[in-house]
């Protein structure tokens, strides 16, 4: 399975839009993003200034390098998978196929093609996404999803509990926290449990 793990680092700065109620004049500005792949390759990316717009730009070069490496892993993706995937497409597209199976026959080759196209898809995960960086990324994220997604806002998944984000799915990019796969314990307890030095 590849995947990719990210981590950002926010600076704390002042809004002017909250001027006038000190309570509310800071908040977590991204700053850096870290990548790194299962496949144990790393990069940083820098925000240039604290500018809005060089914070978009830092997300735009953050999802064309998680582009390229969906583009990568699937090129890896064994044949008998997008086999899988083009033979139930086409069952699916075609209306005279469609109607050879019951509604239950239906479901489960739905089912089917769901889990063969989930390899497909880039798993993005972050410890503790759902509460901190993906509130942080998301203004900026979602701002340029729906750009990439050619402004079909459908095309956007998102699933959301209380103030974070579970899940942002977009253009076959999963972004998740890992903690919702994992026992509830601080990230050094995770890495000490799987016998890394933390």
């Amino acid at each position: 399975l590849y995947f990719i793990s990210y981590d950002i680092e926010t600076c704390m700065s002042v809004s002017s839009t909250y001027h006038r109620d000190p309570k509310k004049e800071k908040f977590h500005n991204l700053a850096t993003i870290a990548c790194v792949t299962s496949e144990d390759e790393k990069i940083v990316f820098h925000r240039a200034s604290m500018d809005y717009s060089d914070g978009l730009a830092l997300v735009i070069r953050f999802l064309n390098y998680l582009n390229a490496e969906r583009k990568k892993m699937v090129s890896k993706v064994p044949e008998c998978i997008t086999s899988g995937i083009s033979f139930y497409n086409r069952i699916m597209e075609d209306p005279e196929s469609v109607k050879n199976f019951s509604v239950g026959e239906i479901a489960k080759i739905r089912e089917k093609l769901r889990y063969l196209q989930d390899f497909q898809k880039l798993k993005v995960y972050a410890w503790n996404g759902e509460r901190y960086d993906l509130p942080v990324l998301y203004p900026m994220l979602i701002t340029m999803l729906y750009e990439f997604s050619g402004r079909d806002s459908s095309k956007i998944n998102i699933i959301k509990r209380g103030n974070g984000y579970m899940m942002i799915d977009c253009n076959n990019i999963s972004f998740r926290d890992f903690m919702n796969y994992a026992q509830r314990m601080s990230l050094e307890k995770l890495a000490r449990s799987c016998g890394l030095d933390a």
